[in-house]
């Protein structure tokens, strides 16, 4: 698919100059594609009083016309401030480029329709695009958006548009990029591929604060973050769309509706199904050719037994409670099993590795036990409990060889580490940072640069761990720094002691016994 893509784009034919293309006279295409009717003025091609710019047809076009676009390059940036139609005369050799400067096409006016181009070359700066649209009843049809320098197509406030059938591929960050209340949009039959610089700015489909939107029959492909990146939105409807070598659907957001109001029917990822569930509240047991879970609101369900080693989030919950996630064996996705607002659920005996975050606890996660995981060879961290999830149990796991910490606890407080072995991983064992009242009892911490290092941390307490460092009698030192309280611009050297060190290490049986 990838390949034939790529054959498409080049063959752009590269034109020197803009327009001029030997074709005898103007046609009469049937181009009222938006339901407009007015008349048509001419860009390029030899017809009498052609325009040789595309602005300069924009600017002269009435509200109701059509700007027809001969084939050509033609290096310039468009702004429409008018109800039209642009057409160009066949997408991969009808080019826009705006020489990496701003955006390509900047939609300002309602009742736009564009079709038939290639455009590339947009600028760099937040929010810039091949094509930007800020303003509703928008329809974008039969597009090569490709090689801009920020996004391929972004929405800003935009509702009621229609961005189908096109292929949206190689920019440098999102594919599609709504936010600002882009609501009542149909994204539909587009092809969003190769957007890999960057797996936490580079998604297929980004979408802040937005709702009710259509998302359908799209495929994607070789997105190095998530194919949809979903925040803060309410009542979306996600269906047959189809991931390929794909990284899934993630959503996250503070409230209930940004997780359970949503339609997800027939999604895939890497031939396997998306399993959705929304208010289950009796006991339910995932199928186990799942592809991706996500649970919003649920309580009672079982997933065990699964086998994920693509994709986005391999479970994925949001408000949900009194889960169990048991048994699975997960690899190659970018977070293992995610939690957000999510209380008394249990993520036992899991083989997680060659991930992101293995286990992500979020947005007061509280409660939840994490036991007897294997947690191994991550590309980030092994756990991380963020954002005031607190009172939760994190014991006998194995966290090894992870590229970050073994353990992140960040605006975390009140959690019992208690029997893990940490071993080998590359920045720290555990990271603290304004997290207090944690318990690290009867640890190993093996094979690090530095076991342990925190900041703006108090009220942690450390006893009977094995630290492979300690090799005197008496009390292990545990260094970091502090803010002070009362003076937030000082920072001061801090000490915390395990009073009881151990002079072996445990033996930290995967069924939790220290043997």
């Amino acid at each position: 698919m990838i390949l034939g893509i790529a054959l498409l784009l080049t063959g752009v034919t590269v034109i020197s100059g803009i327009g001029k293309i030997p074709i005898e006279k103007n046609p009469s295409p049937s181009i009222s594609f938006n339901g407009l009717h007015g008349n048509t003025l001419y860009v390029g091609g030899s017809g009498p009083d052609n325009y040789t710019t595309i602005q300069a047809a924009v600017n002269a076009a009435s509200s109701g016309d059509t700007v027809f676009v001969y084939q050509g390059i033609y290096e310039e940036n468009v702004e429409i401030q008018k109800s039209i139609n642009m057409s160009g005369e066949e997408k991969q050799s009808t080019v826009i480029d705006g020489d990496n400067r701003g955006n390509v096409v900047d939609i300002c006016s309602e009742e736009v329709a564009i079709r038939g181009f290639t455009i590339r070359g947009g600028g760099g700066r937040e929010n810039e695009a091949g094509v930007r649209i800020a303003s509703d009843h928008v329809t974008l049809t039969d597009n090569v958006v490709t090689d801009n320098r920020r996004h391929g197509i972004a929405l800003l406030s935009a509702s009621h548009c229609t961005i189908t059938d096109n292929i949206v591929t190689n920019n440098r960050y999102d594919g599609l990029h709504l936010t600002n209340e882009s609501n009542f949009n149909d994204i539909s039959s587009n092809l969003i591929v190769n957007h890999t610089r960057d797996p936490f700015d580079c998604h297929g489909v980004h979408m802040r604060y937005s709702s009710h939107n259509i998302l359908e029959n799209n495929t994607l492909s070789d997105n190095a973050g998530y194919d949809f990146f979903l925040i803060a939105t309410t009542s979306l409807t996600l269906q047959d769309n189809v991931g390929i070598n794909s990284s899934g659907i993630f959503f996250t957001g503070g409230t209930v509706e940004n997780w359970n109001t949503h339609t997800l029917e027939e999604n895939m990822v890497d031939g396997k199904p998306v399993y959705y569930y929304a208010d289950v509240h009796t006991p339910l047991e995932v199928p186990s050719d799942a592809g991706e879970v996500i649970l919003a609101n649920c309580s009672q369900v079982l997933i065990q037994g699964l086998s994920i080693h693509d994709g986005d989030c391999a479970v994925l919950l949001g408000f949900s409670t009194d889960n169990t996630i048991r048994d699975n064996n997960i690899s190659g996705v970018i977070a293992g099993v995610w939690l957000t607002r999510s209380t008394d659920n249990v993520i036992a005996d899991n083989t997680i590795g060659q991930v992101g975050g293995s286990i992500p606890l979020a947005l007061r996660s509280n409660r939840n036990v994490i036991r007897g995981n294997t947690i191994s060879d991550n590309w980030e961290y092994g756990i991380g409990v963020w954002s005031g999830s607190s009172f939760n149990t994190i014991t006998e796991n194995n966290v090894t060889d992870n590229t970050q910490p073994g353990l992140i606890l960040s605006s975390a407080h009140f959690n019992a580490i208690e029997r893990n072995s940490f071993y080998d991983n590359n920045w720290y064992g555990a990271y603290l940072t304004s997290a207090y009242g944690n318990r690290f009892v009867k640890n190993n911490f093996m094979h690090h640069h530095k076991h342990v290092y925190f900041e703006d941390s108090f009220l942690n307490t450390w006893s009977q761990n094995y630290w492979d460092d300690h090799e005197e009698a008496g009390p292990k030192t545990i260094t970091g720094k502090n803010t002070v309280p009362w003076n937030p611009d000082k920072t001061i050297d801090w000490t915390y002691y395990d009073w009881r060190p151990a002079t072996e290490p445990y033996d930290i049986d995967i069924d939790g016994d220290i043997i």
